[in-house]
């Protein structure tokens, strides 16, 4: 596989009929590769759409480079990964498509969206 740099991280040949960044990354990231490559699956790029990272109208592959261009330049490629494994776990068991649980999420005061959704509650309680 040949490799080239796109927005200081190395990537994987997207030449192939379907690979994408995601997969690009992805292969870099959990290979023993190891390399500096942030994949953005579905729920990553939920979690991060609703912490306002992203806009939300953002396609997944767009946002690939936007949350990239957003990491510490310093990062090395374990923590590139760690951040990945964060958020996705986040969007898997927390911050879900249909039932979000805002109010037990670690991130609740960095959240507008969650913050919107439990304002009717807390003025509806109070």
């Amino acid at each position: 596989m040949k490799f080239i740099a796109l927005s200081g991280s190395v990537l994987g040949n997207r030449q192939q009929p379907g690979v994408g960044p995601k997969t690009s990354a992805a292969v870099l990231s959990f290979s023993t590769l190891r390399g500096k490559a942030l994949p953005v699956d579905s729920h990553h790029h939920r979690v991060a759409a609703r912490l306002g990272l992203i806009p939300e109208n953002l396609a997944v592959g767009p946002s690939h480079r936007v949350l990239e261009a957003q990491l510490p330049p310093g990062w090395e490629a374990q923590q590139v990964y760690d951040n990945h494994q964060v958020l996705m776990r986040l969007g898997k068991d927390t911050c879900t498509p249909r039932a979000p649980r805002c109010a037990t999420c670690a991130l609740l005061d960095l959240c507008n969206h969650a913050q919107a959704r439990l304002a009717p509650a807390t003025v509806a309680a109070g």
